[in-house]
Formats: structure tokens, sequence, C-alpha cells
């Protein structure tokens, strides 16, 4: 069994703040990189070990348990557009890694600023509690995703994944979440009252209108929301993403949209917001929540949460398909 803790990698947190701090708290601090690592005593040490940083394929540990670790951990390479994993494999690593020291500190997420982030791993619980108290003491605790203590699987802790390759990964929620028999909804800023039909993937049969949710933000201040009760609809409006919406959500029917319309008043003026310090809200709100394209930038880069881990489970099981991109998990 291991605890395990995910924090958000903001533009105020200092990633060498972090490391020196780790250094005043545990006997022993070492960087590893992909060829080799480095043992960090002072400033001195981590100025010089900066080559490490700026390949973006680090992580750092404690004290060695076992030395048999014969390979860098494919979930700390640095992510690209290419990059796949599943929450399997995720698991075996975590395993593995976790009986190789007494606490690894790691890169997590993807290397832009919604989804940038950092893991602490350890099998001491003590050692857990003591780094989440040095955070604490740092930074704002907002800034703290999740934690889960004295888990045996992180598959089956897990509230939240982010995926690659834009909307098509949203297609299969139609059937793993059982949408046939209960309808769900889409949020987005743009009016299907715009003729798409000049698209041959446009299907609005089973398209409605519900009604508007207005945000306390400047723009956009009012998003649409429509039900959808076909999966050939669901498609349609997933290739929606083409159009380059600022905003493109789905959620069961049973959201409490009250409750969405207070979350995405936070996030959608696109400024400063990540999705994953708003994990609480958006899970108090519905059972489950896709969000297409949530990263600031054209990368694609999905969000996926769940308040049954069980759901995140069914959705990776498709993790033979090759169009199935998973990245990180939280």
């Amino acid at each position: 069994m291991y605890s395990i803790a995910f924090f958000l990698n903001h533009q105020t947190i200092s990633r060498e703040s972090i490391v020196l701090s780790l250094v005043n708290l545990f006997s022993e601090v070492w960087l590893c990189g992909i060829q080799d690592r480095k043992k960090i005593n002072s400033q001195k040490d981590l100025s010089e070990a900066s080559a490490y940083f700026d390949s973006k394929c680090w992580y750092i540990h404690g004290q060695i348990l076992e030395d048999t670790l014969s390979y860098f951990p494919k979930i700390f390479i640095k992510k690209d557009v290419f990059f796949k994993s599943s929450l399997e494999e995720v698991e075996i690593e975590f395993q593995n890694i976790s009986s190789q020291y007494t606490w690894i500190f790691f890169s997590w997420g993807y290397p832009i600023p919604p989804f940038s982030s950092f893991g602490f791993l350890s099998k001491n619980r003590s050692f857990h509690n003591q780094f989440i108290d040095l955070f604490s003491g740092l930074y704002d605790r907002k800034y703290i995703i999740s934690t889960y203590e004295r888990i045996s699987s992180i598959t089956d802790s897990i509230r939240s994944i982010i995926l690659g390759d834009y909307a098509e990964q949203a297609h299969p929620i139609w059937e793993l979440f059982d949408c046939k028999n209960n309808t769900l909804l889409a949020i987005t800023e743009l009016w299907l009252d715009k003729d798409y039909s000049i698209y041959t993937w446009w299907n609005p049969s089973g398209i409605t209108w519900i009604k508007p949710l207005k945000l306390t933000i400047e723009y956009p201040s009012f998003l649409q929301v429509y039900r959808i009760s076909n999966k050939s609809s669901l498609v349609s409006m997933c290739m929606l993403e083409t159009q380059q919406p600022n905003t493109l959500i789905f959620v069961p029917e049973t959201a409490n949209l009250k409750e969405l319309e207070k979350f995405l008043s936070k996030t959608e003026d696109r400024k400063h917001y990540s999705d994953l310090i708003y994990l609480q809200d958006i899970l108090r709100a519905t059972q489950w929540f896709y969000g297409v394209g949530r990263d600031l930038s054209d990368l694609g880069i999905s969000l996926l949460a769940a308040r049954d881990p069980k759901r995140l489970q069914r959705f990776d099981s498709l993790h033979d398909n090759p169009d199935y991109r998973l990245i990180s998990c939280f």
C-alpha cells in the first residue's frame, strides 16, 4: 500500500523551493534523469543539475530501498502529443517505484499550464503527511489537487483522467455510461441555429435546446444547454469541436446546473484557470463530467471526472484501442 498526492504546478509555485525544502526535511535527496542521478545537498547542487530539469524527464527520490529499477519509468517521461498510457500501466509503475525508494517527488500531468502538475508518493504515511504540511506551508492549499492515503491501487481511488485527441475520445461515453437509458446534456456557447447542415457529420435529430446558463464573467456570459438523445447526435456535438468553441462539455441529465453555473463562472473566461483545482466543485455538481479541449492551447486535451472510479476504469478499458490516449490521472 502507498499514499499519493497530486499538486497543480501553478505559476506561483517554485519547484526549486520545494526541492530545497525536501533537502531540509529528509536525510537523502536524489535527482534522477534518464541516464544517471545526482545527490542534492544544497542550492549549489541544484543549480548544477539544471540539465535534468531541462530535459523534462526527471524525478526526485529519498533513501534507496531496492536498487533494482533498470529503466526510467515511462510515466515520468516528458509527455507530448503522441504520449499514451493506461491506468493499468500507471498502477504497475507506481507499485514498482514505491518499493524502490522511501518517497518520490515527480513531474506529472501534461506540460502546459492547466494540467502541469507534481506528484508525491510514499509507502510511509508519515512522509506523505510531512510533504502535505511542507507544501501547505509554502503555497495555497487550493493547489492540492487530490490526496489518497494508504491505497492498494490508484485505479480504485482516482476521480479524474486527462485524455488526448480532441472530442473523438468522448464517443464511447454513450455506451459506457448508459446514455441510451439516461440521456446526457451538452453545454457550449454555440447556438445551434447556425446551419451546420453543410457538414456531412451534422445530425441534429436527437438534439434539443433546454435552457441558457448565465455566467458571471465577461465572455461568454451565456452558455447553452442541449439534451442529446441518440449517439449520432452525440458524435455531431463532438464534431462541433472543429468550430473551435470555448466550451464543449458533456454531463448526465441529472447534473445540478446551478452548481455547474458556479463552477463554469470560475473557469470559462479562459484567462487563469485549471479544472484540476475545481474537481470538488465539478463532482459536487454532477456524477461525471467530460470537458473537451480543456487546455488553453489547441492541443485537444480533455478532462473526464467521475465520482465513481469504476466509471474511469470502464473508460480506460478502451486502452487497447489505437485511438485511445490516456495522458494522466488525478
